[in-house]
């Protein structure tokens, strides 16, 4: 389900860029019959070509390119994918 929500932003060119716990909500405690949903656009960025340059977002959660960033450097949907890494990391391991 949470893959389906990114694979939306995706294909719209939308870049979350502070994917984290907090910003997934649940519409109820059932798990079977519940809907997922991303939320807190608050640092989100509509790109035409998918890039971005500033560095934004939940550092536990970010993707550590964006801590190297150089001026006129830019990244891509990538980090939104590091981020879901460490959330399923989390859900794994606890």
């Amino acid at each position: 389900m949470l893959i389906d929500g990114y694979a939306e932003l995706k294909k719209h060119n939308i870049l979350h860029r502070d994917m984290k716990p907090e910003n997934i909500y649940l519409s109820s405690e059932d798990l079977e019959t519940c809907t997922l949903m991303i939320g807190d656009f608050g640092l989100s960025r509509a790109t035409d070509f998918g890039l971005a340059g500033t560095l934004v977002g939940t550092p536990l959660y970010s993707a550590p390119e964006l801590f190297s960033l150089s001026p006129n450097t830019n990244y891509d949907y990538k980090i939104d994918i590091w981020s879901l890494g460490i959330m399923l990391y989390e859900m794994t391991i606890g």
